[in-house]
């Protein structure tokens, strides 16, 4: 489980940006179950299930999703780097002082009966810095690193021996390079970022394959189909069928004994939805129908990231989502968060941290105040990212029984775009 992350000079966040997922001790609302919002790990820390994060267009909430996907990103394949290649430069361009300084990104999450806290900070010429530290009852730092200079490895001698042979440059972390030498807490660290599920609301074609290749595993495919069923899209069943893409009759140039070559089809899955018709002898009949020619966007999308939900649920691993309600209704929006603050839906504890501008959302029959975020942008260009909860105007906090959603579109909380007068603008 996510518990804190937190970065610094990336793109548009040139200060630190601090986002938490533990619960506030402020008393909420008890116009709902508030014990399903969040989950007592280990009797020790009250941890949230979801959070939503705010903000107009440019303020900064894509940023912050694609910071976590750099970190995550840099995990999985730091250790493919070539040395002498630059790394990806991300840092705040808007000041001359920021633009070749390190970019930081720390990470504390629950996994098994320890609190991990990962970190690293990095320049387009490599790492400068890279910790690793576990909390059971007292906390042990596994590894540090300054540049090339490594310390405090007594836990492993895998990691020892690596750093011994000069295994790990400075392009590469210590962390992959530990993960690929099988050392086990490495692998472990290594897997957990593997379960993060951080998508993209916009482009969820990306993730339908992923859905597909569930769909063929008889217990996940009933979830999938329970799902849709649950989300009222009036589908009844799910096929899938395997056919014969086009064969392909290509030349090779200079081959003059050939008059071309015949490429053997390759498969692909055609998806199809099954709805109950009514028939001309005025019976209900079960027909299927193209998927993607068929079904609307909005039901494109809600199967494409069903999978991944589902895995989700399965596994109670965090899953990250730019631009969650793209395409969805307001109320079913609402109800994918309901199946994360649901102890029956979610008994493994899985999490929901998502961007989005749906303020039907902001109300205390929703949320907690401390699961809404904002991201808000200065004239600067310098995003800043907060709680609802930790929010102050006049020295005063933003009481539990507020109309968030209308003082948000009012601008009392900040992350709202300043546009003008727009009919002056539109004069002909």
């Amino acid at each position: 489980m996510i518990i804190n992350f937190s970065f610094y000079n990336f793109k548009s966040f040139k200060e630190e940006a601090d986002f938490s997922m533990i619960a506030s001790s402020k008393k909420e609302s008890r116009r709902f179950n508030d014990t399903q919002n969040k989950t007592l790990w280990q009797d020790k820390l009250d941890i949230l299930l979801s959070a939503a994060i705010y903000g107009s267009n440019a303020s900064g909430k894509s940023n912050f999703i694609e910071a976590l996907g750099f970190m995550q990103s840099m995990v999985l394949s730091s250790q493919q780097h070539v040395p002498d290649s630059d790394l990806v430069n991300n840092s705040f361009k808007l000041n001359t002082s920021y633009s070749a300084a390190p970019s930081s990104f720390e990470l504390q999450f629950a996994l098994h009966e320890s609190v991990y806290t990962y970190g690293f900070r990095c320049t387009k010429d490599g790492i400068t810095e890279e910790y690793l530290k576990r909390k059971t009852e007292r906390e042990a730092t596994i590894f540090e690193r300054s540049a090339q200079s490594f310390s405090k490895m007594n836990h492993s001698p895998i990691l020892r021996d690596i750093v011994k042979k000069n295994m790990v440059h400075s392009k590469a972390l210590l962390l992959s390079m530990g993960t690929v030498h099988n050392d086990p807490l490495c692998v472990d660290i290594y897997k957990y970022f593997v379960s993060l599920k951080i998508m993209s609301g916009i482009h969820d074609f990306m993730y339908s394959n992923y859905t597909l290749k569930l769909l063929s595993d008889p217990l996940k495919r009933n979830k999938i189909i329970d799902l849709l069923k649950f989300a009222d899209f009036g589908i009844t069943d799910i096929a899938v069928e395997e056919k014969d893409a086009f064969a392909v009759n290509f030349r090779i140039a200079g081959n003059a004994e050939n008059d071309g070559i015949l490429r053997e089809p390759s498969k692909v899955n055609e998806l199809y939805s099954k709805r109950y018709v009514l028939n001309d002898k005025n019976e209900l009949e079960l027909i299927q129908f193209p998927f993607n020619i068929f079904e609307s966007e909005g039901t494109k999308k809600f199967l494409n990231l069903a999978g991944p939900i589902v895995m989700a649920l399965e596994e109670g691993s965090p899953v990250v989502v730019d631009e969650l309600d793209v395409k969805l209704h307001p109320e079913l929006t609402t109800r994918i968060i309901g199946l994360f603050q649901n102890n029956k839906t979610n008994p493994r504890h899985a999490q929901l941290i998502f961007t989005t501008h749906n303020t039907n959302l902001l109300s205390a029959s929703v949320f907690r105040r401390d699961q809404v975020w904002f991201t808000d942008k200065n004239g600067q260009g310098e995003s800043t990212l907060y709680a609802l909860s930790s929010f102050k105007k006049e020295g005063k906090s933003v009481r539990n029984d507020e109309p968030w959603e209308q003082h948000y579109l009012e601008g009392r909380y900040g992350g709202v775009p300043f546009l003008g007068d727009f009919d002056n603008f539109l004069e002909f």
